[in-house]
């Protein structure tokens, strides 16, 4: 069994290593996984389930109905028994169910343009949030990952950044999750997706392209300032952790200069 090392982190050390990230200043290093945690989230959360019977699941019900429905015809079942778990996992075990690419803006274009008449955008996307966290605990999840991303400004600027009203699902709706998932007793947890494009659309870096030096050091230069306002915002509304690696980013590093500068940043 590989062996876990513990040490006290202050958010001024974040960048000495990358991966994910727990709110209460403590990391953990399991080979190339790095955990870190922050004192005080900002909110207080129940991850162990409800505290109260009495205490209402729902803080804020949005102002229209979901016309779809889950449920599918019999003749898809098909003609085989449906098997069943033989035994239970340790309890020490979390459950996990994840939301991916779940944007409000793909959310509200997937109704038919009469039923858009009968309720705004916000309250509608804010209803498939709320039901889909009720299906996750229903089926017994005990956290979720919610993915968030956004294109760069300008890459050919000296400082990159990543305007808030780019962002494919606005702050607004993950605190919007984070509320409704500690109604439910689930964790949240957080994971930003690296762009290869600015807003005018330029690629900066193909899928498996060399990367030079200077490229390289742009890019982790960007996203070490892009993830340290993610963990701000993060533990400000009371997620349980952030996964601070660059999801869906691939890069190739062809030299021992540009894995060492790597492993600078994320170790």
């Amino acid at each position: 069994m590989r062996p876990w090392y513990q040490k006290n982190i202050t958010l001024s050390q974040f960048w000495q290593s990358i991966w994910h990230i727990n709110f209460n200043q403590r990391y953990s290093i399991k080979d190339a996984y790095v955990r870190y945690q922050f004192k005080d989230s900002g909110k207080k959360t129940n991850s162990a389930g409800y505290t109260s019977p009495d205490q209402p699941l729902i803080t804020t019900i949005p102002a229209c109905s979901n016309p779809h429905s889950a449920e599918y015809p019999d003749e898809f079942i098909g003609g085989n028994a449906i098997p069943f778990p033989a035994a239970e996992l340790n309890n020490q075990i979390k459950r996990g169910i994840s939301f991916k690419d779940y944007a409000p803006f793909v959310i509200w274009n997937q109704l038919d343009d009469d039923i858009k008449s009968l309720c705004s955008q916000d309250a509608y996307t804010q209803l498939m949030y709320l039901e889909a966290l009720e299906a996750m605990k229903a089926s017994g999840a005990q956290r979720t990952w919610i993915y968030n991303y956004g294109p760069w400004n300008d890459s050919q600027a000296d400082v990159w950044e990543v305007d808030q009203s780019n962002y494919q699902i606005p702050n607004q709706y993950l605190e919007y999750v984070v509320e409704q998932a500690s109604n439910l007793g689930i964790e949240v947890f957080f994971a930003w997706q690296f762009s290869n494009y600015d807003l005018s659309g330029e690629v900066f870096l193909q899928q498996s392209e060399e990367v030079t030096q200077e490229t390289l050091t742009k890019i982790l230069d960007a996203h070490q300032r892009n993830m340290i306002t993610q963990v701000k915002f993060a533990q400000k509304v009371g997620m349980a952790g952030i996964s601070a690696d660059w999801n869906a980013f691939d890069i190739v590093l062809t030299t021992d200069e540009l894995k060492d500068d790597y492993l600078t940043y994320i170790v």
